[in-house]
């Protein structure tokens, strides 16, 4: 029988050495893959990671006679194709912000909408986790780097970008209306 058989076989059954054997093998090809669609190499680890969180949270629903490679690279894309989602909506929901702050809003009914945007946005901020809403105001209002929240708190600064990502998903989830 083909080693990868063997292996898909033990990671089904929850050997870690298994999982272990496969990340070795199989961790550089992800990188690089993720890395050529991306062209961020620390958005690249990121997703790579990510790709064998879900591999092993997928491990008993992985089938040894098909392609493992294949199985492992479907995940890898689906994963940046979601987190390229991610950004553009982030990205087009920020500019959406600085736009109507930069154009000053000059009629009585834009004045309305972004008042009641402003309200909605504080309301949803307000009922954030304690530990979010104060990442998010260090960043917001005090201007702070991801970096530097992360040595004021003294988290790591993937725990400050993770926290102000699920804001935004949180805004994006109650603002969608507005935009």
């Amino acid at each position: 029988m083909d080693q990868e058989y063997l292996q898909v076989i033990r990671l089904n059954c929850g050997s870690k050495q298994a999982f272990t054997a496969i990340y070795n093998k199989y961790v550089g090809r992800i990188f690089n893959y993720v890395c050529a669609m991306t062209r961020d190499e620390v958005l690249a680890e990121d997703i790579t990671q990510f790709c064998f969180m879900k591999l092993w949270e997928r491990r008993k629903e992985i089938r040894p006679d098909e392609n493992f490679a294949a199985y492992l690279y479907v995940i890898a894309r689906n994963a940046v194709y979601k987190e390229t989602r991610r950004l553009v909506t982030s990205a087009n929901y920020i500019d959406f912000l600085t736009h109507a702050s930069a154009i000053g809003l000059n009629s009585t009914q834009e004045d309305v909408n972004f008042s009641l945007l402003k309200s909605k946005m504080a309301q949803v901020i307000d009922r954030l986790p304690d530990s979010r809403r104060l990442i998010y105001l260090m960043s917001s209002e005090r201007h702070m780097t991801n970096e530097e929240i992360a040595r004021e708190l003294n988290i790591s600064p993937k725990t400050v970008e993770t926290q102000l990502s699920r804001v935004v998903a949180a805004l994006r989830k109650h603002l969608a209306h507005f935009i």
